[in-house]
């Protein structure tokens, strides 16, 4: 579904550079610096880019802190690296660098983007919101749409090399504007990359983030980032929408260890294993397939393993990494949200051997039982 809801703002572009990376930019020690990787090339967010990039830069003030772009979509003829300034009033848009030969669903591109940021714009501390497509921990090519992180025309990016992209430590937060990226697995495969992520359960209808960027934008520059408000100012667009269809977290990472270890502690001293099921439809999911679904909801799914006397340890687990979360009551495929936990979780079952099999590699399987 496509909600339009932005008319371009003038915006004046000042080409400082037309290298393959990044000229030396003496940016001082800014508070924050927030990168935006806008990922929209060849498979259908082409337009929604230039939208964000309008609806961000309404909401840019002289923050002390950086504020870039990584554009990559049909209107540009390779991925390019911006910089949004405001002078006198007037808001610029600085070519820092471009990419020629790379696109966005690159891995290699993504893990040169975060070195030039880092070595270019030295900050206190850092953001990461990617908007994109996105399937959770899914290996690549399990779905047409969504699919697995930042798809485009040569390929798409993996998880796991996702995680292994990002510089550990750089990022205070990293916003995930995609689909289906509140699972477990993906707090676990990204355990040291940021301390806190914004994520949704299900999938993000278009236009996603943009209508509040003006209004939200300044929660990321704060002195200590107030994701809560950020994510709140989200929900609250959403709920008010015909369809209210939203879900959205804010979740601390290093909390995420000790809910894995109470999980794994409960379903060890109640004997039970996580193993195939036939038909596990009956527990809260968040995405709308013909005869099964990938992501459900992780409390629930607990709650139909175990006594409540565990679920009261797993439950205050996850509420402890669980900031904020918030669900209007349906989405707009149909599904009725009547428990949302903020996290979600694959389960295993009897008709998907395939993806089974690729749940076992995962990190969230290893830690899970000690491999």
């Amino acid at each position: 579904m496509a909600l339009r809801c932005f008319l371009p703002i003038g915006i004046l572009l000042i080409l400082c550079c037309a290298a393959c990376s990044p000229d030396a930019v003496d940016a001082g020690d800014a508070e924050c610096t927030v990168l935006f990787y806008l990922a929209g090339r060849d498979n259908g967010l082409s337009d929604e880019v230039s939208e964000k990039i309008d609806a961000v830069a309404a909401g840019w003030d002289e923050y002390n802190g950086n504020l870039l772009i990584l554009q990559d979509d049909e209107t540009v003829e390779s991925p390019r690296l911006l910089q949004l300034n405001k002078k006198q009033n007037k808001k610029e848009l600085s070519l820092i660098g471009e990419y020629p030969g790379w696109t966005a669903s690159s891995a290699a591109l993504m893990e040169q983007v975060f070195k030039d940021v880092r070595e270019n714009f030295p900050s206190k501390r850092y953001g990461l919101v990617l908007f994109s497509h996105a399937s959770g921990w899914l290996p690549e090519q399990t779905l047409s749409s969504p699919r697995s992180l930042v798809p485009g025309e040569e390929g798409e990016i993996s998880l796991s090399d996702f995680s292994s992209a990002l510089p550990e430590g750089m990022f205070r937060f990293i916003v995930f504007e995609t689909c289906f990226m509140s699972g477990i697995e993906v707090m676990c495969e990204l355990q040291g990359k940021a301390d806190y992520v914004v994520a949704s359960s299900a999938e993000i209808c278009s236009p996603g983030f943009t209508p509040v960027y003006p209004t939200v934008l300044k929660y990321l520059y704060q002195p200590e980032p107030d994701l809560v408000s950020y994510a709140t100012g989200y929900y609250a667009y959403w709920e008010k929408r015909n369809p209210a269809s939203a879900t959205i977290s804010v979740i601390e990472m290093d909390k995420i260890p000790l809910l894995v270890e109470t999980i794994a502690e409960s379903l060890e001293s109640c004997q039970v294993e996580l193993s195939p099921q036939i038909s596990p439809l009956a527990i809260q999911r968040f995405d709308k397939l013909s005869s099964y679904s990938l992501f459900y909801d992780l409390s629930d799914y607990m709650r139909n393993l175990l006594p409540s006397q565990e679920m009261q340890k797993i439950d205050k687990a996850i509420d402890d990494c669980v900031v904020y979360q918030a669900s209007t009551p349906y989405l707009y495929n149909g599904i009725t949200v009547d428990k949302h936990c903020g996290l979600t979780t694959y389960i295993l079952q009897s008709g998907l051997p395939y993806l089974n099999e690729c749940y076992t590699q995962t990190a969230y399987w290893r830690w899970l039982y000690g491999l």
